[in-house]
C-alpha cells in the first residue's frame, strides 16, 4: 500500500493526507518525537496546531525511539498526560458528530 520501503512511496496510499481532518479530532491527543527524528519537529508543530487539543513534547536527546533513548523523561511525560483532567472530562459531541473511543470525531 506504500511501497517498497518507507522512503519509496508508489503505492496507493502515496496521495492519502488527511492533515485537513486533524481539526476535528476532539480527544486529547499527544504527539511526541525526537529533536533528531525523520518526523521533524516542524512537521510535528505542523500537525499539532490543528489538533484542538493537541499536545507536542519533543525529547531534546533522542531520534525515533524517545520512549527507549529518554525512556525515564518519556514515560513520566505519558503518565502526567494520561492522568491529565482533560482526560476525565471527554468534550459533548457537536451536531453531526458520533462517538469514536471516548473522543469524537466528525462523521
Amino acid at each position: 500500500m506504500w511501497g517498497p520501503s518507507e522512503f519509496t512511496v508508489t503505492g496507493n496510499l502515496k496521495d492519502y493526507d488527511q492533515m485537513e481532518n486533524l481539526k476535528h479530532l476532539g480527544m486529547p491527543v499527544l504527539v511526541t518525537g525526537g529533536k533528531f527524528d525523520e518526523a521533524t519537529p516542524q512537521t510535528l508543530k505542523r500537525a499539532v496546531k490543528d489538533l484542538p487539543k493537541g499536545k507536542l513534547i519533543i525529547y531534546e536527546k533522542s531520534a525515533h525511539f524517545a520512549f527507549l533513548e529518554e525512556e525515564d523523561k518519556y514515560f513520566r511525560d505519558l503518565r502526567l498526560f494520561l492522568n491529565a483532567d482533560i482526560l476525565k472530562k471527554p468534550a459533548k459531541p457537536k451536531k453531526g458528530m458520533r462517538i469514536i473511543d471516548d473522543g469524537y470525531i466528525k462523521y
